[in-house]
C-alpha cells in the first residue's frame, strides 16, 4: 500500500462514525420519534419508487429481517405502507405515504445543513478537494456494488441451472 492510500484509510475510519453519527442526529432533529439512518435510507427508496424487501436489502446491504423490522416501524409511524399485489401474494411492495416523502424531504434538508456548516468552514481547495475525493470514493463504491451484484446475479443463475 501507498502512504497515500494508508493515510486515507487511516482518516476514512477516524472520521467516518463521527459523520455518521452527525448524519443521524441531524436527520431526527425536530422529529417527535427519531429516524434511524436505516429507516431514512429505507424511506428515500421507497419514496422514489415501491420497493420489495428482498430488494432494499440487496440496495442497502443489509439482511431482508432488518429491512423489514426497520420498514415495520416505517409502517406502524404512518412514514411507509405495504402494497397489495394481487397478481403474487407472496410480494408486498413497499411505498412511502405523503408524510413519509416530507420526512424524507426534511431530514435531508437538516443533513444538508449540517454538511453546510461544516465544508463551510474549510478554505475552497479544501473543499474542493473534498469534492474530488468524495467523488472518486462514490465511484469506487459504485463499481464494487455493480460487481457485487453481478457476483450475486451469476451465482443465483447456477443455483437455478
Amino acid at each position: 500500500m501507498s502512504d497515500g492510500v494508508d493515510l486515507a484509510v487511516s482518516r476514512a475510519l477516524d472520521v467516518l462514525p463521527d459523520l455518521f453519527r452527525l448524519m443521524s442526529q441531524a436527520a431526527s432533529q425536530a422529529d417527535t420519534e427519531p429516524l434511524t439512518l436505516t429507516q431514512l435510507r429505507i424511506l428515500a427508496l421507497v419514496s422514489v419508487s415501491p420497493q420489495l424487501t428482498t430488494g432494499l436489502a440487496a440496495a442497502l446491504g443489509l439482511t431482508a429481517t432488518t429491512v423489514s423490522a426497520a420498514a415495520s416501524s416505517l409502517v406502524r409511524r404512518g412514514l411507509v405502507r405495504r402494497l397489495k399485489d394481487t397478481a403474487d401474494r407472496r410480494t408486498v411492495p413497499l411505498v412511502a405515504t405523503a408524510t413519509g416523502r416530507e420526512a424524507v424531504i426534511r431530514a435531508r434538508q437538516r443533513q444538508e445543513h449540517a454538511l453546510r456548516c461544516l465544508i463551510t468552514g474549510l478554505s475552497e481547495e479544501e473543499a474542493a478537494a473534498l469534492a474530488i475525493g468524495l467523488g472518486a470514493l462514490g465511484e469506487a463504491l459504485r463499481g464494487q456494488c455493480r460487481s457485487r451484484n453481478t457476483a450475486n446475479l451469476q451465482q443465483h443463475h447456477l443455483k437455478e441451472a
